[in-house]
């Protein structure tokens, strides 16, 4: 399944009574065509507690397409069903040689948009 989430960890703690996961140690995760690595993740499910709505990484986190897109942060929280990324805290997003510093980065991976907020800096290669 191409939108199937598969996600890898030295440990995971499942609280059974609020289908809270908890990831940690060498954390990968891998949507579509993308993976986002950190030191710690915690993954919601949804009330019926069959699907991940909401994830939230942290420590070391970095999200590429294994293309040409890189981008690194403190924080990134994942909205799973509405394909929404936002990243936080000393963002670098990398597109080629081009380079963005910001303090957020949204990604809509349906759209493929993205937007920054916060000290904007920029090397931009044509």
């Amino acid at each position: 399944n191409r939108s199937a989430l598969k996600m890898k960890a030295e440990r995971v703690a499942l609280n059974n009574e609020n289908g809270i996961l908890k990831f940690s140690g060498n954390v990968e995760i891998f949507y579509k065509e993308y993976k986002i690595t950190s030191d710690f993740l915690k993954a919601i499910q949804n009330k019926n507690k069959k699907q991940i709505s909401l994830i939230e990484a942290s420590g070391n986190v970095l999200i590429s397409n294994n293309k040409d897109i890189r981008a690194s942060g403190d924080a990134l929280t994942f909205n799973v069903k509405d394909q929404f990324i936002l990243i936080q805290g000393n963002v670098e997003f990398a597109q080629g040689d081009s380079i963005i510093k910001g303090e957020k980065v949204y990604i809509d991976l349906l759209t493929e948009n993205i937007e920054f907020d916060g000290s904007i800096s920029s090397y931009i290669v044509n």
